[in-house]
């Protein structure tokens, strides 16, 4: 399965770069996943920090729609574990989401690719932000 999940990363790391998923701010998005109100950070390592569920930070998550189906990251920010992206699929809008790989994942390229892809939206994004702002400036 990592090696699925792998190629997959790669995949999605691949079509960011070239701007062919249209990443949106999952808090200003229409696409939203059917989400179970339980964290879907469910690793052994998270249950021995956190009793509680969890909410990720919307603001700071993405979603993209491929084909008939969502993909998001979700950001979380716990006090002992520091920060944490989950990559979710949901096949279609009547399906559930699932949680498929994790920034804490112990397997470290996994892990890293997580944060890469994270930080090649997140970066975009913010470069998107600054640069309509400098155009607002401008058309003042």
């Amino acid at each position: 399965m990592n090696n699925k999940n792998l190629l997959l990363l790669d995949k999605l790391i691949t079509l960011t770069k070239e701007h062919k998923l249209n990443w949106e701010i999952y808090e200003q998005s229409d696409l939203k996943l059917n989400l179970d109100n339980e964290s879907l950070f469910n690793t052994s390592l998270s249950t021995m920090f956190i009793s509680h569920t969890t909410t990720p930070i919307y603001s700071r998550s993405y979603i993209t729609q491929f084909n008939k189906g969502y993909i998001a990251l979700l950001a979380y920010t716990y006090m002992a574990l520091s920060n944490h992206v989950e990559l979710v699929l949901q096949a279609d809008s009547n399906s559930f989401s699932n949680t498929i790989v994790t920034s804490s994942n112990e397997d470290v390229e996994i892990s890293s690719k997580v944060k890469r892809l994270y930080n090649l939206i997140d970066l975009d994004t913010d470069r998107s932000n600054v640069s309509a702002y400098i155009d607002e400036i401008l058309n003042d």
